[in-house]
């Protein structure tokens, strides 16, 4: 709450707390605006259609009567301006989110190019105009499911090993559920053709190993991987690590790394579910809109306490600082490029076709798909290894 308010108050005048305000010791009344932050603490209609939010911040609590047409998210902070009616409601007239600003800056490292072809045969610059450096950005692998695809996964390896050291391609970044997993969901056993996680794991191991050595891998984890499903996630646990190549780099979910000078944004992308379920107009088929609402709100999982489980540590490593170059999310199996702010989204869909339990649910994944960024220029390619075909998208 404290770093969010923090950039709300910034954006405001004549902000103050909810005690004073309600107790009316600031402005507000007799049409005077006033400007307060607070976190959504619960959201519901008049009887007239209007929203009716009940904002709380450190020193209090007070209803906001907001137009129909917001899109308000349980937990999410927010401002607003407006003036007090005189039973104490605040008519607001305008929110004001987070929201990122348009140029972003870091000072983190950047992960290594992992071969030397970029400068030279050497390593040394030669004087000659750098090659462009790409990325590849993937996510939903689900090896061990029925429904993992195996000549799909092949075809793409089979291009990295043609075309990767050619064209610059130095990165794999993988946005999590590199296994099915187990249990994950019900009778979700009838749907792997490898029932033993570990063996999942060996598996997915091999198919790294068949990749380009150059190419540096990053993996995060996701809902179905073998570590907590409370959020943030820890890398792959030491024992499932040792089975990948050496060149894999272990990362948290989320996690901030930076690769060519551009700064990644990963998430696995569980709270897609709670945005789904609290914006009518936010869907599955459409990933990229509810990454921009993460962004304006400067939060992957703003909401507590539905689908996303939260470790309560302390710190809160949902808040959207520093402002990514790249944001990447998985999960919903479907396929989305855009971009918010002059922050890429992307999310890359899924190496798995439509299960039976996705079917019920009326998920229609997009598989088969490989995000190609060029580093320099943040062109983007769809690459669709199902079809065979080349897209280019953004």
């Amino acid at each position: 709450y404290e770093r969010i308010s923090r950039v709300i108050k910034r954006r405001l005048n004549n902000c103050g707390q909810i005690r004073f305000i309600r107790n009316g010791r600031g402005n507000g009344r007799n049409g005077e605006e006033v400007s307060i932050v607070g976190m959504v603490s619960s959201v519901n209609k008049t009887a007239k259609g209007n929203l009716r939010v009940d904002l709380e911040d450190p020193s209090g609590q007070l209803m906001v009567v907001l137009q129909p047409h917001e899109e308000i998210v349980p937990d999410e902070i927010i401002g607003v301006t407006g003036s007090l009616s005189d039973r104490g409601y605040l008519f607001a007239n305008k929110i004001i989110r987070p929201d990122v600003p348009y140029r972003s800056s870091s000072s983190q490292a950047s992960l290594p190019l992992p071969f030397k072809s970029v400068l030279g045969e050497e390593g040394e610059e030669t004087g000659e105009t750098q090659k462009p450096v790409y990325a590849v950005f993937i996510s939903d692998m689900h090896v061990g499911s029925k429904t993992f695809l195996e000549e799909s996964w092949d075809s793409f390896v089979q291009w990295l090993k043609r075309e990767a050291k050619r064209m610059g391609i130095a990165y794999l970044v993988v946005a999590g559920d590199i296994v099915d997993g187990i249990g994950v969901y019900p009778d979700q056993e009838e749907d792997l053709s490898i029932t033993d996680v570990n063996e999942q794991y060996k598996v997915a191991a091999g198919y790294f190993h068949a990749l380009p050595a150059h190419i540096h891998t990053v993996i995060a984890p996701g809902n179905h991987d073998a570590v907590r499903n409370a959020e943030p996630q820890p890398p792959l646990p030491a024992h499932l690590r040792q089975l990948f190549p050496e060149n894999t780099c272990f990362v948290s979910n989320p996690a901030y790394i930076k690769i060519g000078d551009r700064l990644v944004l990963i998430y696995h992308g569980q709270s897609y579910d709670d945005f789904v379920s609290s914006v009518s107009r936010l869907n599955y088929s459409q990933p990229e809109a509810v990454m921009a609402e993460m962004l304006k709100r400067r939060h992957i999982a703003p909401t507590y306490g539905k689908v996303v489980s939260i470790v309560p540590n302390g710190h809160d490593y949902g808040i959207i600082d520093p402002v990514p170059d790249i944001f990447l999310c998985g999960h919903v199996h479907t396929v989305g490029i855009s971009k918010y702010r002059d922050v890429l989204l992307i999310n890359s869909g899924t190496w798995q076709s439509q299960t039976p339990y996705q079917k019920k649910r009326d998920i229609n994944p997009v598989p088969g798909c490989a995000t190609l960024v060029e580093l320099g220029k943040m062109e983007t390619k769809v690459m669709n290894f199902g079809t065979g075909s080349i897209a280019e998208a953004g």
